[in-house]
């Protein structure tokens, strides 16, 4: 009996250690010909590490990117930008976004292409919003683009006046509207 003690330890890091497989097709609700693209763009300074906060710092994977998934689990997502080859890791947590994996990739990824997502918005507003710039007079849609999705910890509602989104450190971004129309950009870093 000696010999097997390492078996229970075995097994509990088995059962436990392994985190669960989210399926994206089936949270999308994809077909086999369907690709993914980014719904937001998503901003990173390590591509093997990157905030779920999507703190508005670094380099940018732009939105409308065609990506694909080559993991996903509870906690993180790895996604392949099709184009360039290259990968980026997005580590996830559900405290700190107040959602699930699955809601994360349903604010994240879409089966629209980039070209169908940008297609109604001005060519300046365009330009603004793939060089993940938020200026006054954008609406919530262009912010959603430039910016990603707020996290609820700090916006628990899309229907608040005032979005939150991290930068650098501890420092955040604040975006108010005055009715659908962005009013005031504060970054507290300045």
């Amino acid at each position: 009996m000696r010999k097997y003690w390492f078996l229970p330890l075995f097994l509990l890091v088995a059962v436990f250690g392994c985190a669960e497989r989210v399926s994206v097709p089936e949270v999308l609700q994809m077909t086999q010909q369907d690709k993914l693209y980014t719904k937001y763009n998503i901003w990173y300074t390590n591509p093997e590490n990157i905030s779920c906060l999507n703190p508005q710092t670094g380099r940018i994977l732009q939105v409308g990117t065609e990506v694909e998934v080559l993991e996903c689990t509870e906690d993180k997502l790895v996604l392949k930008d099709v184009k360039t080859g290259m990968t980026y890791t997005i580590d996830f947590d559900g405290n700190l976004r107040m959602s699930t994996m699955r809601e994360f990739i349903g604010q994240l990824l879409t089966t629209v292409p980039g070209s169908e997502q940008l297609k109604k918005e001005p060519a300046d507003i365009i330009d603004h919003i793939i060089h993940g710039e938020v200026i006054p007079g954008m609406n919530r849609r262009q912010v959603l683009l430039a910016y990603g999705t707020p996290a609820a910890t700090r916006t628990p509602s899309l229907k608040n006046s005032t979005w939150i989104y991290w930068a650098a450190n501890d420092n955040t971004i604040r975006v108010n509207f005055r009715g659908d129309k962005v009013s005031v950009i504060t970054n507290t870093a300045e």
